[in-house]
């Protein structure tokens, strides 16, 4: 049996495979190419083989285009399914991120919950303070309404007392004018009453002054003549001299008269 050599394309190379025909084209050979390659001569068989290895070409070709395409898959499957892992991974952790957030998330849904509870009892106690404020407010406003009526009425009456008040300030006013008027010319008749008094108290030292004079004349007078007068006579005398000093009498005239 002759040697063939067949050449298939791998990968870019071409692959070269030699041996006889019947031992590695056995298997792509069945009964009837068999019987064929038995019955026919030499150059029919070269024939066959020829077709055959051309076949196998093709069929290699074919096989090599399917395993580099399947490679290529195979390699885009595995960055496929190496992006899923490490989406997976990221997955997993957002999964147990959001499981902590979820536990965190109850645990503050307990806690409104209680607190929830706690405010709803707060407002049931506020809802009835609130009504016990507003029935209190009432009482206050109607109370305090009262107040005002009465303030009012005080006010009225305190204004008509102003008033009279007023009337009775100007009154006073005009009374205190006038008094003031009367004041001033009292001061003035004091005055002139006072610079009458100190000229009346002036003249009435004078006439002591001059009586004073008088008496001492009258002692030497006594002595020189020796003269026995009565007491009687002269405190007449005396008091006629008093009297008539009063009368702004010019004692000394008179007694130049009696020397």
């Amino acid at each position: 049996m002759r040697r063939v050599t067949i050449e298939v394309p791998a990968e870019g190379n071409l692959l070269r495979k030699s041996g006889q025909a019947d031992v590695w084209l056995k298997p792509l050979i069945g009964p009837v190419e068999r019987a064929k390659l038995d019955s026919h001569s030499s150059v029919t068989l070269m024939n066959d083989i020829v077709h055959a290895s051309l076949k196998v070409n093709l069929i290699g070709t074919e096989m090599m285009k399917r395993v580099t395409l399947s490679e290529q898959l195979v390699r885009d499957y595995q960055v496929e399914a190496d992006n899923w892992k490490e989406q997976c991974e990221s997955l997993q952790i957002d999964v147990e991120i959001l499981e902590e957030s979820k536990s965190t998330l109850e645990k503050q849904v307990r806690a409104l919950t209680s607190e929830l509870a706690v405010e709803k009892a707060y407002s049931n106690q506020a809802g009835k303070e609130k009504d016990h404020l507003e029935t209190s407010f009432s009482e206050q406003l109607s109370k305090a309404s009262e107040e005002i009526r009465e303030l009012r009425a005080l006010l009225g009456e305190k204004e008509a007392y102003a008033d009279e008040l007023v009337q009775n300030l100007t009154q006073t006013q005009e009374d205190l004018r006038v008094s003031s008027d009367k004041v001033c010319s009292l001061e003035n008749s004091h005055a002139s009453l006072q610079a009458s008094y100190e000229s009346a108290l002036a003249k009435n030292e004078k006439l002591r002054n001059e009586i004073t004079d008088w008496e001492r004349d009258y002692e030497i007078l006594e002595d020189k003549t020796s003269i026995e007068v009565s007491w009687g006579f002269l405190n007449s005398l005396h008091d006629t001299l008093i009297e008539v000093s009063q009368e702004n009498f010019n004692l000394k005239s008179e007694l130049a008269k009696i020397k």
